[in-house]
């Protein structure tokens, strides 16, 4: 049969138009027609092969040599008797395992066999004959053979599931009419409404609102702490398998724990929640499982199962017209409290419409009388809350965080999870968030506790740290301004900046920070362009050598080009350098949040003040860029006194001294007490206030004398001896007129 599919050019021309007939173009773009011709090629053989009710799978990288063609991708191609759900759940499977899908094709052919299977031909003028499903799904490029067989071991699976709850659907409704059947001829000992809203219930997901993927039988046994054991032969579907659980897993998975007991005994007939399993088939989400006790005589005596998916019919549907809901709801708008008709009670409704359709299926009235109210109340009152129910058998916690709708920002979500879990223990299984009418947001965390019990936490301090979490940065930001000035000027302020900073500077600086800075900021602004401030930002430690401190620019960035050959003739290192523009309304203002590494005295404090205080001076262009500069922060030097030394060094330069002028500065910048001395013995011969003077300068001389006598390089002594000298020299000076722009000095050169 293959050789004469071979000879039919024409049949085959039909089957590769058809094949890609559906695909979408942007699949169609990353396949040349040789690949497209060597894809349908395969399934063209493989068709012929295929034995009806058999699946054929293949998951590979296109070899020329071996397949006729090469591709830059593998391919994940199948062959199925056409059933519902072959494509979304083969596409599930690979999302699932993080596998990028580049293209899907999905043809469906009708195909003639004989009486024993058979290939007879395709038929493509529109006649009858069986459908058949060809799958072919391009993934990024598989780089072993083991991540190839793990691939087609999975999509086998996943197939196989798809067969055996296709298969047994209507077994599977035959069980649902069954345990109708069962609850009219052996009703438990609850009230017959409630009964009879079950069987409602069970008819209602009939009606395509519910997808059958699975049922099983249990039975009750009461000894001990009792069981539900399962009945494998009475499985269907996804419940074929006895190995596949609905509830818990591990050893003791039918033992039940007092809590389960108690829930179990209850006459209550009706259970919904989720299956700890995710779905294999259709959506690879938990599945619902819907439980129907079974009584005789009033007593329990086991549990029919069902396994699936609420289709998007019951989602969509209004609570009040889906039975057992419709019974839930009006129970607790009848014991809220609220009147009709009144504000709360419409809020409340509401609420009640808006929670999460699985939410409302699994909630008790006990639970959603306790929360509905609060949540129509919270509406009323924007802020944050938490709302917490433990599902029944204590495998997982479902948690709505409520919160204002302008708090939502990325991030968020998986600030708020990290919370949750570290005090409740678990896995967050899910998270989505959703916005509700008026002005607030909602997120539904699932929190799984696998075979675990969740930890006992306090419900207080939970709250709290989640509303920690959820607050903005400009909330902290108006309440630091609230409690450092004045109402008026606080709201000012609050207008002017709560927008001005950027996202980084928030997650960088909290709001203190940001109030000093808004002093420099308001004064560079005022200043105009180009003007600079500068503000020591931090460090604890003296002996750390690490100097923090911001410079605020009004404009924009300033070069680091520029920037950081002034700072290193002050003797510092740059480590870090980060900038912020700060974006108000009327000024464009950027902050440079600088790490420098450099030689502090323990006065860290004074050390800073004259270093700011000389690095605007030699910006603004008031005090030469150079090494002396280095005695700012090493000998605690103001800047007009280090002026006084280079003023020297530019004499003694003129004078044909036979160092230079760095020279000269590495000798003071290894001698910074010297140094120190020598602006000492300088105030000392000129300040015409100073009693004394020449005791004073005779002491100051004495003390240098002592230094050098210690200082190891002979350079170093002679260039310190001849700094002072020219001080002795010196007869008068302007030095103390600090209106002058330059320093002057007369000097008897003739000592």
């Amino acid at each position: 049969m293959t050789a004469a599919l071979e000879a039919d050019l024409q049949g085959f021309s039909q089957f590769v138009q058809h094949f890609f007939a559906g695909a979408a173009p942007e699949d169609l773009a990353g396949f040349t027609n040789d690949m497209q011709a060597g894809v349908a090629r395969l399934f063209w053989r493989a068709a012929a092969e295929r034995k009806p009710g058999t699946t054929f799978l293949r998951v590979f990288t296109p070899e020329a040599q071996r397949d006729g063609f090469a591709a830059p991708v593998t391919l994940v191609i199948t062959i199925n008797d056409d059933k519902p759900f072959l494509v979304d759940s083969t596409l599930s499977e690979l999302g699932e395992r993080g596998l990028k899908i580049k293209a899907v094709f999905h043809p469906i052919f009708k195909v003639k066999r004989d009486a024993n299977g058979a290939f007879r031909s395709f038929v493509f003028d529109g006649g009858d004959a069986p459908a058949e499903s060809m799958i072919c799904v391009a993934i990024s490029r598989v780089g072993t053979a083991e991540q190839t067989a793990s691939i087609q071991a999975g999509v086998s699976g996943v197939l196989h599931d798809v067969t055996a709850a296709v298969s047994d659907w209507k077994a599977t409704l035959g069980r649902v009419d069954e345990a109708i059947t069962d609850l009219t001829k052996n009703s438990p000992p609850a009230p017959r409404e409630e009964i009879e809203e079950t069987i409602a219930f069970l008819q209602w997901l009939k009606q395509n609102h519910f997808t059958f993927l699975g049922a099983r039988d249990y039975a009750f046994d009461p000894k001990g702490d009792g069981q539900l054991r399962p009945l494998p032969e009475t499985g269907l579907g996804l419940l074929r398998d006895p190995e596949r659980r609905v509830i818990r897993r591990g050893t003791d998975r039918a033992t039940m724990t007092p809590e389960v007991r108690a829930f179990m005994m209850q006459p209550s007939p009706l259970i919904v929640t989720k299956s700890l399993e995710k779905s294999p088939v259709h959506r690879r989400v938990q599945e619902d499982y819907i439980g129907v006790k079974r009584f005789k005589d009033g007593k329990l005596i086991g549990e029919r199962r069902f396994v699936g998916l609420f289709t998007s019919a019951a989602y969509h549907d209004s609570p009040r017209d889906i039975p057992f809901l419709r019974r839930k709801v009006q129970n607790v708008m009848a014991q809220s409290g609220f009147p009709k008709g009144s504000h709360n009670a419409k809020a409340l409704a509401v609420v009640l419409h808006n929670l999460p359709r699985d939410e409302l299926f699994q909630v008790s009235e006990a639970d959603l009388l306790r929360t509905g109210p609060a949540l129509a109340h919270l509406g009323d009152r924007p802020d944050t809350n938490v709302f917490i129910r433990f599902d029944t058998f204590e495998r997982f916690a479902s948690v709505h965080v409520y919160f204002p709708a302008d708090k939502f920002r990325g991030g968020l979500i998986r600030s708020l999870g990290g919370i949750l879990t570290e005090a409740l223990g678990g896995q967050i299984a899910s998270a989505y968030p959703h916005t509700e009418e008026g002005q607030m947001a909602r997120i539904h965390f699932t929190v799984m506790f696998q075979d675990g019990r969740p930890k006992t936490y306090d419900h207080v301090a939970l709250k709290a740290r989640l509303t920690q979490a959820v607050r903005l940065w400009s909330d902290d930001f108006s309440d630091a301004l609230s409690r450092s000035i004045a109402p008026e000027q606080a709201d000012a302020i609050f207008a002017r900046y709560s927008n001005a900073f950027s996202e980084a500077y928030r997650e960088a600086f909290g709001p203190a920070e940001a109030i000093l800075d808004i002093g420099k900021i308001e004064e560079v602004a005022q200043a105009g362009a180009g003007a600079l401030a500068l503000r020591s930002s931090g460090g604890t430690d003296p002996n750390d050598g690490l100097i923090y401190f911001k410079i605020y620019h009004s404009g924009e960035v300033i070069e680091l080009s520029d920037l950081l050959p002034v700072l290193e003739d002050f003797g510092l290192r740059a480590i870090e350098e980060v900038n912020y523009p700060v974006k108000r309304a009327d000024a464009l203002v950027t902050i440079h949040d600088l790490k420098l590494r450099g030689k502090l005295t323990p006065e860290r404090e004074t050390a800073m003040r004259l270093f700011e205080e000389a690095f605007m001076t030699v910006w603004r262009g008031g005090a030469e860029s150079d090494r002396f500069n280095r005695l700012t922060l090493s000998a605690e030097m103001a800047w007009r006194d280090v002026a006084m030394l280079r003023a020297i060094a530019k004499y003694l330069r003129q004078a044909a001294f036979g160092a230079s002028q760095a020279l000269m500065e590495e000798a003071l910048g290894r001698n910074p007490r010297i140094a120190s001395a020598l602006v000492r013995l300088f105030k000392a011969r000129f300040a015409s206030l100073v009693e004394n003077s020449a005791e004073i300068e005779a002491k100051i001389n004495s003390e240098i004398d002592e230094a050098l006598a210690k200082v190891p390089s002979l350079d170093d002594d002679r260039i310190i001896r001849r700094f002072r000298n020219v001080i002795q020299s010196s007869l008068r000076t302007n030095f103390f007129q600090k209106d002058k722009p330059s320093i002057a000095f007369k000097i008897d050169s003739s000592k």
